[in-house]
């Protein structure tokens, strides 16, 4: 008898040590995000998700859509959101895209580069997935004569004129040979730097091109740009940077301009 009340006494102390654990463990709220320890949120109250057997979240996977979109799917047997989605590059320190809203299992990602690997990450505050994805770069082929159908009013800038004067402009003209009809497609922009990629990416969902019409023009400030070079490397290099335009996720053209000091 006095034997089994050891065993009973160990069975009891080793049961207390693994609730005491259970309890310590942190956890993500899935409706506010908070960080927890106990059993009901501390911030909104609410109770701590059950356990899963397994993986809650399951099968990512990413497809590149007609016009060069990127659709996130993931499948959750646990059914918990919201979900988080981010996706990322290592050269960057931050997030170029945090939602925390999403309640369904898919996501279109719209200003991934064509060419390009992320890591893309998808969690509920309880499980987390992560792959690496590379964006298709398909090269645009409807016109395969012709001149250049893309140019920039200015091709050389200075980084003291720049911060003089902060809303120094120039322009991007998209031009193309004569079309019989209009066409519609996905636009979007993105500038490859000295040191890669920067995160800014202009998207458009409707990008006409009109047949009335030699070409089309977009006006930015250089500094917009060049900002968002300091912000993603910790500084704005000197040497040739290149605009890359995509249509439907093709690249239809490119064209480069250079910074000196």
């Amino acid at each position: 008898m006095k034997r089994k009340g050891i065993l009973l006494c160990a069975a009891v102390v080793l049961l207390c040590a693994m609730v005491g654990v259970a309890l310590a463990e942190s956890w993500v709220c899935p409706s506010c995000a908070q960080t927890n320890t106990g059993n009901f949120c501390s911030n909104c109250g609410q109770k701590r998700p059950e356990a899963s057997s397994g993986e809650a979240l399951s099968n990512l996977r990413a497809t590149v859509q007609d016009n060069g979109d990127v659709l996130l799917r993931w499948e959750d047997s646990a059914k918990a959101p919201p979900y988080t989605v981010t996706y990322t590059l290592p050269i960057w320190n931050y997030y170029l895209y945090d939602e925390d809203e999403y309640q369904g299992t898919s996501a279109t990602l719209y200003y991934l580069i064509p060419g390009i690997t992320y890591g893309l990450t998808v969690s509920n505050g309880v499980d987390e997935l992560t792959m690496d994805y590379t964006v298709p770069r398909p090269i645009y082929t409807e016109f395969s004569t012709g001149g250049k159908y893309m140019n920039l009013t200015k091709s050389k800038f200075s980084l003291s004129h720049v911060e003089e004067n902060p809303t120094e402009s120039f322009q991007i003209q998209i031009s193309w040979p004569q079309l019989k009809y209009d066409r519609e497609y996905a636009g979007k922009l993105a500038l490859n730097t000295p040191y890669g990629y920067t995160s800014l990416v202009y998207h458009w969902d409707t990008f006409t091109l009109e047949n009335r019409y030699d070409y089309t023009y977009m006006n930015f400030a250089i500094s917009e740009w060049l900002d968002r070079v300091e912000t993603d490397f910790g500084s704005i290099p000197t040497g040739e940077y290149t605009f890359e335009f995509f249509l439907d996720g093709q690249l239809y053209d490119y064209a480069s301009f250079t910074v000196s000091r």
